[in-house]
């Protein structure tokens, strides 16, 4: 009866092709690295263009040797620009779209989402 389904998405704007995939399984730096080839850097680059920022957190997957190669080749492409999570800093999602807070130890920081 119950369960849990894990989405990875990516949204833009009103004259954007939005998409959900839908993550089987545990996600590890091989199904991430997919993702990112196959979803988020194509997603990105139609829907906000070249040079955008990509920012991650300091998941084990997310700063794999396999996923960080990737990622620094597409900047040196500039095809994107990274952002540093700030260290100690945890996330929230407030109620009020389209915005995300990043809380470090000394500064809280308000994204919008593009």
């Amino acid at each position: 009866m119950g369960g849990s389904v894990m989405l990875w998405g990516c949204f833009g704007g009103e004259r954007s092709r939005n998409y959900l995939v839908q993550v089987k399984g545990i996600m590890k730096k091989e199904k991430y690295h997919s993702i990112l080839q196959r979803h988020t850097i194509p997603s990105s680059l139609r829907i906000i263009g070249q040079n955008f920022i990509l920012q991650q957190d300091n998941d084990p997957k997310h700063s794999s040797k396999l996923c960080q190669n990737y990622i620094h080749s597409k900047e040196k492409q500039k095809a994107l620009r990274i952002k540093t999570w700030p260290e100690g800093a945890t996330l929230t999602k407030p109620k009020s779209e389209p915005e995300m807070t990043i809380h470090t130890h000394t500064h809280t920081h308000t994204y919008v989402y593009v």
